[in-house]
């Protein structure tokens, strides 16, 4: 089940475009591995990367695409603000 849009989605799908089976539930950090704030250092990034278990939410393909383009949209506006 996709934590942001509470439907039951199949583990993978079968691309319309290429005929290929793509998997369609991702395992996603709910606190960005990469903060929305930029980068910080490597050792943050590995900090972020092996978390507990309450960090960690299931999504289908396209909510996992869409919370990726906000975290990316809004470190967008941060770079730009600086």
């Amino acid at each position: 089940m996709c934590a942001c849009c509470k439907q039951e989605v199949p583990v993978s799908i079968i691309d319309p475009s290429s005929g290929k089976r793509v998997k369609n539930i991702f395992c996603d950090h709910i606190d960005p591995i990469v903060p929305v704030s930029g980068w910080e250092s490597w050792d943050s990034c590995i900090d972020r990367m092996f978390c507990e278990l309450d960090n960690l939410q299931a999504l289908c393909g396209a909510c996992h695409k869409e919370k990726s383009r906000e975290e990316t949209q809004q470190r967008a506006e941060i770079r730009r603000s600086k």
